[in-house]
């Protein structure tokens, strides 16, 4: 197992939301929103986790504002490569948190067929928009 997926004690939370078209500062302010988003609002285990008992991974290369682990991806490797990469991280974490817009992305679907095929534990992040700000945890 590589070592930054040692065990830590920590929460590992995979985020999952959709990357075309977007600028590494939008991503970056999604997945900081994503990541604040679960810690001020979700409960796993019956108790609230303090932010640096989390680590939040992407698929990004990229350091936001709360702790994660980067992941490094080769320039001009394909979305089929990135999406391998993805699944990869995704599959060693103990959740995965999907952003309220992965249906609008094929790699984001994937990782959804992935995490009901294989039981893996996810949460969808709503937002006001979606009228009370709950989740579906499945």
């Amino acid at each position: 197992m590589d070592k930054e997926f040692e065990a830590d004690g920590r929460l590992r939370v995979f985020c999952s939301l959709p990357m075309k078209d977007k600028s590494e500062a939008e991503i970056r302010a999604a997945v900081r929103a994503m990541a604040h988003w679960f810690i001020a609002t979700q409960t796993t285990g019956g108790r609230f986790y303090r932010p640096d008992e989390i680590l939040f991974v992407d698929n990004s290369g990229f350091k936001p504002d709360v702790p994660e682990i980067p992941v490094k991806v080769i320039s001009g490797a394909t979305r089929a490569y990135c999406l391998g990469e993805a699944i990869k991280k995704m599959s060693r974490c103990d959740l995965v948190l999907f952003s309220n817009e992965w249906l609008k992305a094929t790699g984001c679907r994937f990782e959804m067929d992935i995490c009901r095929a294989y039981h893996i534990p996810y949460i969808i992040m709503k937002t006001d928009d979606d009228n009370d700000g709950s989740c579906f945890v499945g």
